[in-house]
């Protein structure tokens, strides 16, 4: 029996990695529904939302999210039992019980599935796969230093193909503009006039 293992991370968004859930939560593992406390879990609508990260994170967590409704019977949650709680608090998972209400788990998660009686749930999960964490975490930082959202549309900006500018002013962050919104008079005129500057202008 063959299975596919969702690394769910502290910090990052969900992917399938190559690793057993012995190693993703990093020593003796335990079912989460035997976890004291937790009768259920989900993802927080924060992870969910649109703008909260980049677009293909936002998209891996709605689709776990949808995993953890709808196929509920059909996954198993592995947590770091002996130490959950000196692992950092995983914010995207939240356990829910009836009487303390909701609250995250503790470290890195993995979920796992019998890859041959599951193919339609992980084809339609549409996540995509690594070896581990480190190759993981490789591949977010390239992307997040390649790809960045003009502030006027929020359309996204490969900065090594399309042509792009760099607004700046003390006190904030940087923002890019694409290179239509950049010649539009109106845009130009409005950020000059508040105050930023641009090495282009």
């Amino acid at each position: 029996m063959t299975y596919t293992h969702i690394f769910v991370p502290t910090q990052g968004a969900p992917f399938i990695t190559k690793e057993d859930p012995q190693s993703v939560v990093g020593g003796y593992i335990e079912v989460y529904n035997q976890v004291p406390n937790v009768q259920d879990c989900l993802i927080h609508g924060m992870f969910l939302q649109e703008g909260s990260s980049h677009p293909e994170d936002t998209k891996a967590w709605n689709a776990v999210s949808n995993l953890l409704k709808r196929h509920k019977k059909k996954i198993t949650i592995y947590v770091n039992e002996e130490g959950m709680m000196k692992c950092c608090p995983n914010m995207a998972v939240i356990g829910v019980n009836q009487s303390y209400g909701a609250r995250p788990l503790m470290g890195d998660i993995c979920i796992t599935l019998k890859t041959s009686r599951c193919r339609d749930i992980i084809e339609e999960l549409d996540l995509k796969t690594f070896e581990n964490y480190e190759a993981y975490s490789k591949y977010a930082n390239d992307r997040d230093t390649r790809y960045k959202e003009c502030y006027e549309t929020g359309y996204t900006i490969d900065c090594e193909n399309d042509a792009f500018f760099i607004l700046y002013k003390d006190g904030e962050d940087d923002r890019y503009l694409c290179q239509d919104e950049f010649e539009d008079n109106e845009v130009r005129e409005k950020y000059q006039e508040d105050g930023w500057d641009c090495d282009d202008w």
